[in-house]
């Protein structure tokens, strides 16, 4: 499965990943290490990932009622495709609604920030 939000158990908080393909990132731990250790954001390049938004299931209807106020006050999240090796690129790994939204408003780019490529190895699982 492809580009994939899921879930705990039913009746337990819902703790947020993001799968694609084989790789699964913790989106929650993502979020907790940006909070510990916070840096500058980064202007993300829309339009390289809407070329694969057709495998990322959007909920249109939801995005588009997400303001520029709040693409500006919530970055998204990358984390390294392959931890470790700096020639492998980012995923991004939290954010596609708010990267559909940009993408509708004419935007070339949105705030996003990195995670480093320790950080990377910790939130990342491969099947």
């Amino acid at each position: 499965m492809f580009g994939t939000f899921f879930a705990g158990a039913l009746g337990v908080h819902p703790r947020e990943y993001f799968r694609w393909g084989a790789v699964t990132w913790d989106v929650e731990a993502a979020d907790a290490l940006l909070k510990a250790a916070p840096r500058q954001t980064v202007d993300v390049a829309v339009a390289p990932y809407m070329n694969v938004s057709g495998v990322i299931r959007v909920d249109e209807a939801h995005a588009a009622t997400l303001t520029a106020e709040h693409l500006r006050a919530n970055p998204v999240i990358l984390s390294p495709l392959v931890p470790h090796d700096r020639t492998a690129g980012y995923m991004l790994i939290d954010g596609w609604h708010r990267l559909w939204k940009a993408n509708s408003l004419g935007w070339e780019g949105i705030p996003g920030l990195l995670l480093t490529h320790d950080e990377g190895a910790l939130v990342t699982t491969r099947l």
